[in-house]
């Protein structure tokens, strides 16, 4: 698919967006930190991660990928963002719904934040809204479910 213009890719981004989200309440309803695991990332990060990137920022300093400026500070300080947001929300979804180790919970709060940098910085505009949902809960939950299964 080629987008035609950076508001194409807006456009595209708000609607898988909403497929995401759609499909990962439809898929994982029952495994509610699994939810938050594939929705926060992308909420988070994104957020900061343009706004930092705009604010603070000059556009000589950006770095262009796949036609998307994006810049070290932004990448950086959404990663940041991503993890505490998700480690705290883990911990708290933890105590009333999991018995997971501290070890997996600080795991799948970095790795979830890690595959929200990757696909942030290297999608097509707008595709991001559609893969960092669906690759953060699908690896959320097989990360539990394996830990679980082999007693971790």
């Amino acid at each position: 698919m080629r987008l035609g213009s950076y508001e194409d890719g807006q456009k595209l981004g708000t609607i898988f967006y909403a497929i995401s989200l759609t499909w990962i309440v439809l898929v994982f309803h029952m495994y509610p930190l699994v939810l938050y695991l594939g929705f926060l990332p992308l909420v988070w990060y994104d957020g900061i991660a343009a706004f930092i990137g705009i604010k603070f920022v000059p556009d000589e300093k950006k770095m262009t990928i796949f036609g998307n400026q994006k810049s070290w500070l932004g990448i950086l300080s959404g990663f940041i963002a991503s993890f505490v947001i998700l480690l705290v929300s883990c911990l708290i979804v933890h105590f009333y719904f999991y018995e997971l180790k501290i070890w997996i919970i600080f795991f799948l709060a970095g790795t979830a934040s890690l595959i929200a940098a990757l696909f942030e910085t290297f999608s097509i505009k707008g595709t991001d809204n559609l893969f960092i949902p669906a690759a953060c809960s699908v690896f959320t939950f097989l990360i539990i479910h394996f830990t679980t299964l082999a007693g971790m």
